[in-house]
């Protein structure tokens, strides 16, 4: 069936290994933990991201949702957690707001809709969307990393025979031999 545009809404759900852990499990089989990230039922357990229902205090315990920009706070938190319970100090519990919602469009297309202080503000698309998202994450600091993980990103296009950009944050792979001088073995 030919078209110029697909929608798929699969969703997400959780890991099937999650089923052979004990504890309590929510209907979709995620963990229920506390806003600790201690998996209820079960001792010295730790789950965070699409694997876990933590409650979102902000709206009524309900969990918070299972995006990246909540399990990447929800790891450092955890982190934190783990090593304070190592030293015999009680865990904190986990506070973060939602910061938008982000659709990716294809073909360097996004769609956004960010927090304001009167809720959530308009959803623009396209090259708006993409600077709204960019810039906040240009101007923070550490700024230096991310402004090089997106010239990496921009160059070489893989539209155009380029590699795959790295994922943020990562070392760079070693340069790979040109192929005249790899030895060959018969």
């Amino acid at each position: 069936m030919a078209s110029r545009t697909f929608v798929w809404t699969a969703g997400n759900r959780p890991g099937l290994l999650l089923a052979r852990i004990g504890g309590v499990h929510a209907a979709d089989g995620a963990l229920i933990a506390d806003a600790a990230f201690r998996v209820a039922g079960l001792e010295n357990v730790w789950a965070i991201g699409d694997c876990a229902q933590i409650p979102d205090r902000h709206h009524d315990n309900a969990p918070y949702p299972p995006t990246g920009q909540h399990a990447l706070r929800q790891g450092r938190a955890v982190a934190d957690n783990i090593a304070a319970v190592a030293a015999g100090c009680p865990p904190s519990p986990f506070r973060f707001r939602t910061l938008g919602v982000l659709v990716a469009l294809g073909h360097r297309r996004v769609a956004i809709e960010r927090k304001t202080d009167a809720g959530y503000g308009s959803c623009p698309v396209g090259l708006t969307a993409l600077l709204a998202l960019l810039l906040p994450l240009l101007v923070r600091p550490e700024a230096g990393k991310r402004r090089a993980a997106l010239r990496r990103f921009e160059r070489p296009s893989r539209r155009h025979g380029g590699t795959p950009p790295g994922r943020l944050g990562t070392q760079p792979r070693a340069a790979r031999p040109a192929p005249n001088t790899l030895p060959v073995t018969w």
